[in-house]
């Protein structure tokens, strides 16, 4: 290793495990990240601290839980108070930030960031000062010189729908253009240290792009529970969330009313990730090309994942493993032991304070909430003891307004008659908590809902939730005793608990 390595931080937008070969995707051409899988660590099982952008962003950025730093829900800034990794490194570091950013006023930067590449002007209701709404992105300026009309108004701004600019020709995406810009940045900055963190749009809705085309939806393969709705015995959420698409007959411009509708937007999202791997292919090129490759970590995961129609379910928010699983590689240039599959459960909460450490920061931030996993890359231990911690604090669906109105009326026919009004409200309101313990077995926890027990290891698809079998009690308790005191160790004091089963709870 030179002094001061470089790192490089690729991720994508509601990217799924399974998109990927090394996960075992057989459909899907990504012959680059496959390359990039070929000489570096893959985490077999790596987990989002939450299955929403902002939250999913917070932590990867500062190694720290949503609940602690603030940032719950979508479009909530993440507090100048909580430092990003821009912010730990040395400061001969030059940092750049480029693409999809949502932690607060999209086209500035900030958090240690000095370089920043915009490309989404969907959050100009969010920004914290009038004076940021006289700028707009970086794409939607790269797309106004080339002579595209704009095709939508935003607060005084004429920009792009993302449905206009996901369908553009594949040189001139959000992906193309930001692997473009990323080669300028490592051109100028091939002499200095760096840490570029690059935010992809894409396989993010809408369900369309250049390369919709590519994939036979006749061939294209499914899982058993591709448009199967969840059993009575599911969480709430769960089933409402698959009754809710099941009625739809298009969602965010894609026709879902056939299965052959909901296998053409699964066909469309494989596109879309086979668009963002010629775009990594192009970034990696580039980086050897220019002689810096060998002092460079290269990291590339997703904030979250989608579900396609699994569960009967789109997009993310709940606590299946299409919406929280994720890529997560990891190149160490001067790391033996390439390729590896790193078994056992991971989450991105252990990102921060491993980069930091692979670049020779000591001691690491005590604020940091995950741990280096380097003697994991290194082999001198495993994760075979690791437990996995997820939250999710209010469900993108309970915030969809027709979602709501839909779930209302459900309750109005008597189709949720065992919930009173208030405990209705109240359930939409409440968090749900997470534990993998290393068996593979996952504790859904909820104040009110019903609470969900999966068998990872012999049912990786979730389709018989465990949580009232006798025979799983105790596996029950040991797993909500250790979520009680991860709540305490890291503040947080969200109820997810109930009483009966807090009485059982072992203290430390």
């Amino acid at each position: 290793m030179q002094s001061s390595p470089n790192i490089l931080f690729l991720f994508t937008d509601q990217q799924r495990a399974d998109t990927l070969s090394c996960y075992g995707n057989t459909e899907i051409n990504t012959p680059n990240l496959d390359q990039l899988a070929n000489s570096s660590f893959v985490f077999e099982n790596a987990y989002v601290s939450q299955p929403l952008c902002t939250p999913a962003r917070s932590t990867i950025l500062s190694g720290t839980y949503p609940h602690t730093n603030g940032c719950t829900t979508n479009n909530i800034p993440l507090d100048t108070s909580i430092p990003t990794i821009a912010e730990l490194v040395n400061a001969n570091y030059r940092r750049g930030y480029f693409g999809k950013w949502n932690l607060g006023d999209e086209v500035i930067p900030q958090h240690g960031f000095t370089h920043r590449i915009s490309i989404d002007d969907g959050y100009r209701a969010f920004y914290s000062d009038k004076k940021y709404l006289e700028q707009i992105s970086d794409h939607t300026k790269f797309l106004k010189n080339l002579g595209y009309p704009p095709n939508e108004e935003r607060l005084g701004a004429e920009v792009y729908s993302r449905q206009m600019s996901s369908n553009l020709p594949v040189e001139h995406t959000k992906a193309s253009f930001m692997a473009k810009e990323i080669n300028k940045f490592l051109d100028k900055n091939k002499q200095n240290p760096f840490l570029l963190y690059a935010g992809f749009f894409e396989p993010h809705p809408p369900y369309s792009g250049p390369l919709n085309k590519i994939y036979d939806t006749e061939n294209l393969s499914t899982p058993p529970h591709f448009l199967k709705k969840p059993d009575s015995n599911a969480s709430y959420i769960n089933q409402i969330s698959a009754e809710y698409y099941s009625s739809l007959e298009e969602y965010d411009g894609s026709p879902i009313s056939t299965t052959k509708d909901w296998k053409q937007l699964r066909a469309n999202y494989y596109g879309n990730v086979s668009l963002i791997d010629q775009a990594i292919g192009n970034i990696l090129d580039h980086l050897k090309k220019i002689g810096i490759a060998d002092n460079t970590i290269v990291v590339y995961t997703s904030e979250h994942g989608e579900h396609l129609g699994d569960h009967s379910t789109l997009e993310k928010g709940l606590l299946y493993e299409e919406s929280i699983k994720v890529p997560l590689i990891i190149h160490v240039p001067w790391l033996e032991n390439q390729p590896t599959t790193i078994k056992g459960y991971v989450s991105h909460i252990d990102i921060v304070p491993t980069l930091l450490d692979l670049i020779g920061t000591s001691p690491l931030p005590s604020n940091l909430q995950g741990k280096s996993l380097v003697n994991q890359l290194i082999g001198n231990t495993t994760l075979e003891n690791n437990y996995v911690f997820i939250e999710n604090d209010n469900s993108i669906q309970w915030k969809t307004p027709f979602f709501n109105e839909f779930t209302h009326q459900k309750f109005l026919s008597g189709e949720m008659n065992n919930l009173s009004k208030p405990q209705l409200e109240k359930m939409k309101n409440s968090p749900w908590r997470s534990i993998i313990s290393p068996e593979g077995l996952k504790l859904n926890l909820h104040a009110i809902d019903q609470c969900e027990l999966y068998d990872l290891k012999n049912d990786p698809f979730e389709q018989k939730n465990l949580y009232n079998h006798p025979n799983y009690q105790k596996t029950i308790e040991i797993l909500a005793t250790k979520i009680y005191h991860w709540q305490i160790e890291t503040k947080d004091d969200f109820e997810v608990i109930s009483k009966t089963l807090l009485s059982k709870i072992t203290p430390k």
